[in-house]
This record gives C-alpha cells, sequence and structure tokens, in this order.
C-alpha cells in the first residue's frame, strides 16, 4: 500500500481547482458538499470519500492517481514514454494494465479501443476506469451502447460523464430496459427520472 502525503494531495486538488477558474463554492456545489469541506481537503486535514474521487477527476479531467501521486508521476511517465513503444506493444499482446496508469492520454485511448474488442471486456474496463478522463469515459459508454450491452453501464455507473446521461436514457429508453433504468437511477437528475418514470408508465399502459 502506498503512502499518500495528504498535503500534496492538497495542494493538487487545489492546483486543479484553480486551473479550472473554480472557486471552493462552486466545486462544493458540484458534488453536493460545502466549501469549508473543500478547503479541508486543500490544506490536507482530511480527504474526500471514496465515492467523490470519480466525480472529482471529473470535474478537473484528470484521473485519480494523478490527483493522489502529483509529485512522483511525471517522472514515473516520463521514464516510460522514453521506451514507450516496446512497452505499450508488451501491454497491447498480452493485456498487461498494470501500468495503465502511467501511459499518456493517447495511449491509453488506444488500450481502451483495444480492450473493448475484447470478449470479456467489461472485467478489463472496470479496473481501468477510475483512472480515465471523461473523454475516454465517453468511448466507453458509447461502445457499451453500441453493442447493446446496457447492463454493464451498470458496473461503471459512478464514472459515467454527467453530459452522457441523455444519451444512455435514450438509448435504454428506446430498448425498453426499465430494470437497467431502474438501478441507475440514483446517477440522474430529477427531471431525467420524471421522464423515465413517464416513459415507463407509457410503455406499461400499451402493455396493458
Amino acid at each position: 500500500m502506498r503512502f499518500i502525503d495528504s498535503i500534496a494531495v492538497g495542494e493538487s486538488l487545489k492546483n486543479l481547482r484553480k486551473q479550472k477558474n473554480l472557486t471552493q463554492t462552486e466545486v462544493g456545489g458540484k458534488i453536493g458538499i460545502t466549501a469549508q469541506a473543500i478547503s479541508k481537503w486543500e490544506r490536507g486535514e482530511s480527504f474526500p470519500d471514496i465515492s467523490l474521487w470519480p466525480i472529482l477527476s471529473e470535474i478537473y479531467e484528470t484521473t485519480i492517481d494523478l490527483i493522489l501521486a502529483p509529485n512522483n508521476l511525471a517522472s514515473v511517465v516520463k521514464n516510460i514514454n522514453i521506451v514507450s513503444e516496446n512497452i505499450f506493444k508488451e501491454m497491447l499482446t498480452d493485456l498487461n494494465l498494470d501500468l495503465f496508469v502511467y501511459l499518456n492520454e493517447s495511449q491509453k485511448t488506444d488500450m481502451i479501443n483495444h480492450l473493448l474488442k475484447q470478449k470479456d471486456y467489461d472485467i478489463y474496463i472496470y479496473e481501468i476506469i477510475p483512472n480515465t478522463n471523461p473523454s475516454h469515459r465517453e468511448i466507453i459508454v458509447l461502445e457499451i451502447i453500441k453493442k447493446g450491452h446496457f447492463y454493464k453501464l451498470e458496473q461503471i455507473a459512478p464514472y459515467i460523464p454527467k453530459p452522457l446521461n441523455d444519451v444512455v436514457i435514450e438509448a435504454l429508453i428506446k430498448k425498453e430496459d426499465f430494470t437497467t433504468l431502474e438501478n441507475l437511477e440514483p446517477f440522474f437528475t430529477k427531471a431525467q427520472k420524471e421522464l423515465i418514470l413517464q416513459k415507463e408508465g407509457e410503455h406499461n399502459g400499451r402493455k396493458n
């Protein structure tokens, strides 16, 4: 288990917030907590709950690991990039994901597309998705929808980018998969939940 420097993580969170030109109040509003809690994180006095890390990585458009280890990942990535061709080819061939977090964004995209072609792709995707950015997650979600494997969306529900919720809902309503919609409901807005309820009512009316 690696040691996590709370002060360094706090600085990382603060720098990422400032890069996005967001106030502590604005970040707190996006995830439903107070500005005081954000301040404590940034001072290294406390850590976000584990359920909030995917949301934070989405807001700041980075990966969880890059937030947690801001001081040493840059040098590791630099070293890996020097021999990236050989290492990356081996990773693709062996489906070895041990070094996934150290890949650059383009390599991650290529790896994700490769994994999505595998028979048991969901096993690999579930392992790596915490260390992907919103663009990577969009690729994953859209491919799952394209394949029609809607139930697999439940496994990655906390990581589905909010802007894609309407796409997910539309696809599931079209498929009349209200069971999956019900399981994903905690991640939807009030308006989206009302739409689902309306469509489910219409569906049940047609059945009767």
